[in-house]
C-alpha cells in the first residue's frame, strides 16, 4: 500500500510503523478498546486524511517545511495507542522521540528540526496557538488539516453510523445528533484557503439540516 507524502521522500516505514503501533494496541478505533464506541472510525485512517488535507492548503504557506509537517502528521496521533485521550499529545510525542532515535541521515540527523516536530505533536490540541502568533507555519498547517478531516459531509455520515451503532434512533434521532455536536457558527481556520475549504463543510452541513427538516416534516409538525 502506498502512502502519501509532502516531500519527495519515502515515509513507509513511519506510515507502517504507526498504523502498526495503533492496530496492535487496539486504540485504533475512536472510542478505543476491545468496545469502540465509533469502531467504523479509524484514527490511521484519519491520520491518511490529515495528509491530504495538508496536501491540500499547503500553497497558503509556502515557507513550511515539508519533511517536518509530514512526520509531524503521521505521528501526531499516535499517542492514543497509549490508551489516553487527554494527553495523546504527550504520549505521541514520547513514541516520535524514540522513533527518531532509531533512525540516521537527512532529516533525522537535525537535532533541532526533530525537537521542532515533537513540539508540534505536542501542541497539536492546542487551537489557541493558531490565532496567538504561537504556531508555526508547519503547525499551522498540521492543525487546519486535522480539523478539517470529519466536517462537513464526513459529519454527517459519521453522526448517522453513530446513531444506528447505538441504537439511538432513526432519521430523526440522526439529525438530532448533528445539531447537538454541530456549531454552525465556528470558525477555527486562519489561512485563506483553509478558511474557504471550511466555510464549504459548513454550507453543506447546512443544507443537510434544512433538508431533513422538510423531509422529515419537523416544522410542520412543531407548528
Amino acid at each position: 500500500m502506498g502512502f502519501m507524502t509532502l516531500s519527495k521522500e519515502n515515509r513507509s516505514e513511519e506510515w507502517n510503523f504507526v498504523k502498526e503501533t495503533l492496530e496492535k494496541s487496539k486504540f485504533d478505533s475512536f472510542g478505543g478498546g476491545e468496545v469502540s464506541d465509533y469502531p467504523f472510525r479509524s484514527r490511521f485512517q484519519h491520520t491518511t486524511r490529515v495528509m491530504l488535507w495538508a496536501s491540500r492548503i499547503l500553497c497558503d504557506c509556502l515557507e513550511a517545511d515539508y519533511e517536518m509537517l509530514e512526520l509531524a502528521i503521521i505521528f501526531h496521533d499516535v499517542g492514543y495507542s497509549k490508551g489516553v485521550n487527554k494527553s495523546h499529545q504527550e504520549e505521541g510525542a514520547k513514541i516520535f522521540e524514540a522513533y527518531q532515535q532509531q533512525k540516521t541521515g537527512g532529516i533525522w540527523d537535525d537535532k533541532e528540526k526533530m525537537q521542532k516536530i515533537a513540539w508540534m505533536i505536542r501542541n497539536h490540541s492546542r487551537k489557541e496557538m493558531l490565532v496567538n502568533g504561537e504556531a508555526t507555519p508547519e503547525l499551522t498547517l498540521l492543525m487546519e488539516a486535522d480539523m478539517l478531516d470529519e466536517e462537513g459531509v464526513l459529519r454527517i455520515v459519521w453522526d448517522a453510523m453513530a446513531t444506528g451503532y447505538l441504537g439511538e434512533g432513526g432519521f430523526r434521532e440522526a439529525l438530532e445528533r448533528t445539531l447537538r455536536y454541530w456549531n454552525p457558527n465556528y470558525m477555527p481556520m486562519v489561512t485563506p484557503i483553509a478558511t474557504k475549504f471550511f466555510r464549504e463543510k459548513q454550507e453543506a452541513v447546512r443544507i443537510y439540516v434544512e433538508q431533513m427538516k422538510y423531509d422529515l416534516g419537523i416544522n410542520e409538525m412543531d407548528k
